[in-house]
């Protein structure tokens, strides 16, 4: 069975430290201690200002129960990777005694009792297939590495999470003020109507429908105020502090900061979603390879030393016989290997399996970012148009048919039509900027770039 198709190979590196004495295997667990040290000190990230909005966000994440049990989890995973990667099979001890009563018949009637006694002690060292012992290592490792991409997919699915509330919150709050402006400007609008209804220029019908415009507003601002509450309870889950809430609510710094993180750039390959596969698709290589390692047979040293009294072999007296033994010995995958096929076969199929779901995650990343990106740009071109065109011109036909109609040149039908207009407009407008909050935090989420280096 050919090994060139393994994916990760063992390591030399690897392979030697494992077949040291102890003393030499203390010193690669204090290199490799280093190693590991220094890594980590080289892709380590630049600590983010505690005041800020970013800062603030990451702090509040991190020890937050949805993030930590992630990074527990990891944490776990590389105690065993650390377990498994110096670990060695232990020496066996075997200690074995016994003794021998052989009785003779002496001449004519006498009878002799002869006796013999003997122990041994052996130890075994079992000693795996070079290569076997760094698979399964290699396994856990890759294992540890999937455990640190969930834990920044975790992290920013639930900053993602916070975001789309805190967005949520800001809408349903303007539109409630949006609301309770126009319902109190609704009852100096019936006063109005009231007041040409009095002078014998206006209708009954005028101030009916002055009166049901402001209870229609008041009905709004009981619904949107139920979605700012609820918002502000599905917020609390984050953060049950009042105070410290109240830091994430202020909409200039969630402004500021949605719109430092938009355009933020990122590499494909980089995307924990992309390297949380990628390193499950190692996992599959290392299973493949220690599948066709199984072929192999597994070897073992042994050394004993006996002692046997040779009584009955000296009638006359008392002899003793000092034993060595050195051999080694062989583990014949022999049962195992009629079937190991399926093994080496299941490996190989979920080794092609994770290669293409890993090209099927880039290709639907790629596709949805190239989305998001398409409609972040439409939603800014169109919040424009709301902002310097369709907002200023509604307000200006609202505040013209008020004026029209004190003047008696215009109904009172035209006046709900302009103030109708004017509010639907502003409503539409508060919810495509929520819209486009909610596709930068998509992106973001998927881009891992809420936090600056996100590389926990």
């Amino acid at each position: 069975m050919s090994l060139h198709r393994c994916g990760k190979f063992p390591r030399p590196f690897r392979s030697i430290r494992r077949g040291l004495i102890a003393a030499n295997l203390v010193l690669a667990m204090v290199g490799a201690l280093s190693a590991q040290w220094a890594e980590g000190t080289e892709s380590s990230s630049p600590p983010l200002p505690s005041g800020s909005y970013e800062g603030m966000l990451f702090q509040l994440m991190e020890s937050h129960p949805s993030v930590a049990q992630y990074k527990m989890r990891q944490s776990a995973q590389e105690a065993r990777a650390t377990f498994r990667d110096f670990v060695y099979p232990d020496p066996e001890v075997k200690v074995t005694t016994g003794k021998s009563d052989q009785t003779q018949a002496g001449y004519p009637t006498t009878y002799q009792n002869k006796r013999s006694q003997s122990y041994e002690v052996q130890v075994t060292q079992p000693i795996p297939f070079p290569g076997k012992l760094t698979a399964e290592a290699n396994v856990q490792e890759y294992r540890a590495n999937e455990a640190r991409y969930m834990y920044q997919l975790g992290l920013n699915r639930s900053i993602a999470r916070m975001l789309a509330l805190i967005s949520s919150y800001h809408r349903s709050n303007a539109s409630l003020r949006l609301t309770q402006e126009l319902a109190g400007a609704a009852g100096a609008l019936e006063g109005i109507a009231r007041a040409r209804y009095g002078a014998g220029t206006g209708s009954l019908s005028d101030v009916s429908l002055a009166r049901v415009q402001a209870d229609t507003y008041r009905e709004k601002v009981a619904m949107f105020k139920g979605d700012r509450d609820a918002a502000m309870d599905q917020l609390r889950y984050f953060a049950d502090e009042e105070g410290r809430l109240q830091k994430f609510l202020e909409e200039s710094s969630f402004r500021k900061y949605l719109s430092s993180v938009a355009d933020r750039t990122y590499t494909l390959e980089e995307l924990p979603v992309v390297q949380r596969i990628k390193a499950v698709q190692d996992q599959s290589e290392s299973a493949d390879t220690l599948a066709r390692l199984q072929y192999l047979p597994d070897m073992g040293v042994f050394a004993s030393y006996g002692k046997e009294n040779m009584d009955l072999l000296y009638p006359v007296g008392s002899g003793k016989q000092t034993t060595y033994k050195f051999g080694v010995q062989l583990k014949v995958p022999l049962w195992s290997g009629l079937s190991n096929h399926k093994n080496v076969e299941a490996a190989d199929k979920e080794r092609k399996a994770t290669s293409l779901q890993q090209l099927d995650v880039k290709n639907e990343i790629q596709a949805r970012i190239a989305s998001l990106s398409q409609k972040i740009e439409e939603g800014r071109n169109r919040l424009a148009i709301f902002q310097n065109r369709l907002v200023p011109n509604a307000w200006t036909a609202r505040r013209s048919s008020v004026l029209a109609y004190q003047g008696g040149s215009a109904d009172f039908t035209s006046v709900i039509q302009a103030w109708n207009a004017y509010y639907e407009v502003n409503i539409q407008k508060l919810a495509l900027q929520e819209q486009l909050d909610q596709w930068i935090i998509e992106r973001c989420e998927m881009t891992a770039t809420f936090i600056r280096g996100n590389k926990q």
